[in-house]
């Protein structure tokens, strides 16, 4: 028999984070739900088994190894790939990946199509207003130094 109960409210009890009308329909609850009842004690076990577990101690060889490797990267011969010229738009395209990738769970939520379309509108003008800004800020500034050298 599947129980339909809010599961949540076992583990707000267990944390005494639950709100005392819940408490007292969580006891009734339980008192004839033997599924709710046994999920409370796996919960109950798994708490008590987390509580009991010690903290993992690093081995002395890990200290020894994150020197090496902070040691052989500041080291590095840089290659061909390092040189490569990092541009406006290379920085454009990587803001425009992220702010889809953040917005990549709206599509599994109610209204997710509406949430789409808003996402990708936003990224659309979001990539053209970092762009516009950037170029702006290089207007700026050469006109400042223009300027500057000029008095």
């Amino acid at each position: 028999m599947n129980c339909s109960f809010d599961k949540s409210l076992l583990q707000e009890s267990l944390e005494n984070t639950i709100e005392p009308l819940e408490s007292i329909i969580l006891e009734e609850h339980l008192k004839v739900c033997h599924g709710c009842r046994r999920d409370l004690m796996e919960l109950k076990l798994l708490l008590w088994e987390l509580e009991e577990m010690s903290s993992v101690d690093l081995p002395p060889e890990a200290l020894d190894v994150k020197a090496r490797v902070l040691h052989d990267f500041k080291n590095r011969q840089p290659s061909s790939e390092d040189t490569h010229p990092f541009g406006i738009k290379d920085f454009v395209d990587i803001q425009s990946n992220i702010l889809s990738s953040a917005t990549l769970f709206l599509r599994f939520i109610p209204g997710a199509k509406v949430a789409s379309k808003t996402s990708k509108s936003t990224i659309k003008k979001a990539s053209s207003l970092l762009e516009n800004f950037i170029t702006g800020s290089f207007k700026i500034r050469s006109k400042s130094s223009l300027l500057r050298n000029g008095l």
